[in-house]
């Protein structure tokens, strides 16, 4: 039902539902506030997603890092970059552990807002950390070189990425979508 509602935007009828639910001593569990949330972060709602996040507490849902990812990448989505990283922070201190998901969120949040140094600085901490990068990582980056018009070092990091890790990825049509955004004019 939740998911029906969250689907079709109903969600003043989703969060009625989960007070009634709450109300008839059958609490929501985890996976009905994740889509609650999912589904709101999706419509923009990242406000009133963040209050439900709060509120899942007192229904006895110990806050995830999927219910994070989602909230994250509504953040991100709305260019609430400060808000986006005061909430790493406090996913950091619960001792959550940042997934793949999580890091790719992050790194394309980081890249659509410019911040190619801070998405950089992020890759270095996965590899530090022992997660491994994958496709979606390094397309991310490369397609965030590109369209800064620094197809260069976007051609560079395939040729690196292809020779040491033999990453199957889109890059080669990323680079070549870079050097046709490039002003021949200049």
């Amino acid at each position: 039902m939740m998911d029906v509602l969250c689907r079709n935007l109903i969600f003043n009828d989703a969060h009625h539902l989960i007070e009634n639910m709450a109300n008839e001593n059958c609490p929501p569990n985890t996976i009905r506030s994740n889509t609650f949330i999912n589904g709101l972060c999706c419509s923009g709602k990242v406000e009133w997603a963040m209050k439900v996040l709060d509120q899942m507490g007192k229904y006895g849902c110990s806050p995830n890092v999927t219910k994070y990812n989602e909230l994250l990448d509504g953040l991100f989505n709305a260019n609430r970059i400060q808000e986006a990283l005061r909430i790493v922070g406090e996913i950091e201190e619960m001792e959550i552990e940042l997934n793949l998901v999580t890091y790719n969120t992050i790194l394309s949040g980081f890249c659509h807002a410019g911040m190619l140094k801070d998405a950089l600085q992020l890759v270095g901490k996965m590899l530090v950390g022992g997660t491994k990068p994958d496709a979606i990582t390094y397309n991310t980056v490369i397609y965030a070189y590109c369209e800064q018009g620094e197809v260069n070092t976007a051609v560079q990091l395939v040729d690196r990425l292809t020779e040491e890790r033999g990453i199957q990825t889109y890059l080669h049509a990323l680079v070549f979508w870079g050097v046709l955004q490039l002003d021949w004019s200049r």
